[in-house]
């Protein structure tokens, strides 16, 4: 049990690092709720639960992971932009490559709202250690931002949390951007879209607003008739795309046809030694990728969560077949080998990286052969 009931926690940053790595990051909801969603998965939690209703005057992201104790909210928590630390496995769990780097998925709370409110618990506390931040006092100081945290019990408003052994739950609060049924329709979609993780494997559910989201497939699988893959065996790209539920045309890339041949040296090592795995294929019509929130693009994962959203958007093809164009490739080596593949705005790969050039070069050469 923790003995410590009134304490300090101090806040660590750079200048300005709430509003350049909060709330100028994120430009809407579905990519800010990510990062949350991120860090509870980082957490080793079963399961997040996001309530998020019209009309909202909050937002409450609630998982059931190890929860912090004041120790770890000082050295890790309220630590900005320095290299998240490693946790450790618990008992029962298969680990987890962290989704989160740089320890700022936090102040996505702030493209969200003008304070949040957070109750964190671990297996040994026997109550909730609760503060709260608010943006304008946040960004005030230069570099630190103490905040008064005590030890109660959860609110009327988080009651249904009392049956979580350990957690971390955050309520948002001066929401920044209104709240509608298409809001919560389109949430659905794109939280689906930003993550890729099996819960019969992983442990890990997401709920929102009381409903299961599906971390495992994209709503476009559905309109799939062909794709070519690399890294996958025929067995995985057929579950992944869901090719015993309907008929999909599945052709293993051929590396031959790659005229380049240091294109062709990459991928071959890219696949067999860094285990890069992925897939580009054609729906039937191009409205098809539009009404699944995908406008013909090739998407990136590392760690199961999405890392650049249209990773040839400096290579386009004006062919007309390109709009029938989709793709998925996964791409865990980056997280180890580049020191930091995603961009400064965090809205996609650093080009400038060269494990990530030569990515983007194999995936444009395996687009065109798709596309030819």
């Amino acid at each position: 049990m923790t003995t410590n009931e009134d304490s300090t926690i101090s806040f660590h940053m750079a200048n300005r690092a709430a509003t350049h790595l909060g709330r100028k990051l994120y430009s809407t909801t579905p990519p800010a709720l990510a990062e949350l969603i991120a860090n509870s998965y980082d957490a080793y939690a079963s399961e997040v639960h996001v309530f998020i209703e019209k009309n909202a005057e909050h937002i409450i992201v609630a998982d059931n992971g190890k929860g912090m104790t004041l120790d770890e909210l000082n050295a890790k928590y309220a630590l900005v932009g320095r290299e998240k630390l490693k946790e450790v496995t618990p008992f029962g769990f298969d680990h987890r490559d962290p989704m989160g780097q740089k320890g700022i998925g936090k102040l996505a709370s702030f493209s969200l709202g003008d304070d949040y409110e957070v109750y964190t618990k671990t297996e040994d506390d026997s109550q909730w250690r609760y503060f709260s931040v608010e943006y304008d006092r946040f960004i005030q100081d230069e570099s630190e931002y103490d905040v008064e945290s005590s030890l109660r019990e959860l609110p009327e408003l988080l009651k249904e949390y009392d049956a979580f052994e350990h957690g971390f739950i955050t309520v948002i609060h001066n929401l920044r951007r209104g709240v509608t049924a298409h809001t919560i329709d389109s949430l659905i979609m794109q939280l689906s879209r930003r993550f890729y993780i099996k819960s019969d494997t992983s442990n890990f559910k997401l709920y929102l607003n009381g409903n299961e989201v599906d971390l495992s497939r994209n709503a476009y699988y559905g309109s799939m008739d062909y794709a070519t893959y690399v890294g996958f065996s025929e067995e995985e790209i057929k579950g992944l795309l869901g090719a015993e539920e309907r008929s999909i045309e599945l052709v293993p890339y051929n590396h031959k046809t790659i005229q380049d041949e240091s294109i062709k040296q990459n991928l071959e090592s890219l696949v067999s030694e860094k285990g890069l795995k992925g897939w580009i294929g054609t729906v039937e019509q191009p409205k098809q990728l539009k009404e699944h929130g995908n406008n013909a693009n090739v998407v990136v994962y590392i760690n199961r969560k999405i890392a650049d959203e249209d990773v040839l958007k400096d290579h386009a093809n004006s062919m007309i077949a390109n709009q029938y164009v989709v793709g998925e490739f996964f791409a865990d080596y980056l997280s180890s080998d580049s020191e930091d593949p995603i961009t400064s705005s965090r809205q996609g790969l650093d080009n400038a990286d060269p494990e990530v050039n030569d990515l983007v070069h194999v995936i444009k050469s395996i687009r065109s052969t798709v596309i030819n």
